[in-house]
């Protein structure tokens, strides 16, 4: 078993349980985001390969992401669109490697604005913007 991530843009709701929560968040624009702009993530990273499923409107959608690591070391992440829409996208990490998913959504945050990462396991909910630092980010999370 792996942890699910859920991922979701900067919305009235979510702000609130922040605010709840005591968690500091920028206040710029979020939004979900377009195919294309996830696409361009993967082609972005030159160290990454991708198993993508075919591209059906309406449909489930896919990504496997694997990454060539250190002493045989093979980070993986498995990113779900549970219905690929034209426009904005819903998604999730079905499992993986949370600094592998992390450095996807710094890389991300640049066309869509914050995102906020959840967990299944439990965890505080993690803003997450450009130009972050995905390993800090992680060694950071929940110690705070």
């Amino acid at each position: 078993m792996g942890v699910m991530y859920s991922v979701f843009p900067l919305q009235p709701e979510l702000c609130a349980w922040l605010d709840e929560e005591g968690l500091a968040y920028p206040k710029e624009p979020s939004r979900n985001p377009r195919l294309s702009e996830i696409k361009a993530v993967i082609a972005a990273n030159p160290r990454w390969q991708a198993e993508l499923s075919d591209e059906q409107i309406g449909k489930r959608w896919s990504a496997l992401l694997t990454m060539a690591g250190e002493a045989g070391r093979k980070p993986w992440c498995m990113l779900q669109i549970m219905e690929l829409r034209p426009a904005e996208n819903e998604f999730y990490f079905e499992k993986g490697d949370p600094v592998m998913i992390l450095k996807f959504l710094c890389d991300l945050c640049v066309t869509t604005g914050p995102l906020v990462l959840i967990s299944d396991a439990g965890d505080v909910p993690l803003v997450v913007q450009a130009g972050d630092n995905a390993r800090a980010l992680f060694d950071g999370w929940g110690n705070e």
